[in-house]
């Protein structure tokens, strides 16, 4: 899942674990919201570049 983080957006993982997201192309933050699917870079202990993102329309 993701949700609204203080220096961008947190995706949540059934797990518990969070990351923080950087994303190459800072207009794909906008608007996102819900269960997504990620593909990226992990940078840091809890921050991941991400490459790709998919909405899942099924959440």
């Amino acid at each position: 899942m993701i949700e609204p983080g203080a220096r961008g957006p947190i995706l949540r993982g059934d797990d518990g674990l969070c990351w923080r997201l950087g994303f190459v192309d800072e207009s794909a933050a906008a608007g996102l919201n819900g269960r997504v699917r990620v593909r990226g870079r992990i940078v840091d202990v809890d921050r991941i570049e991400v490459e790709y993102v998919e909405v899942q329309n099924d959440a």
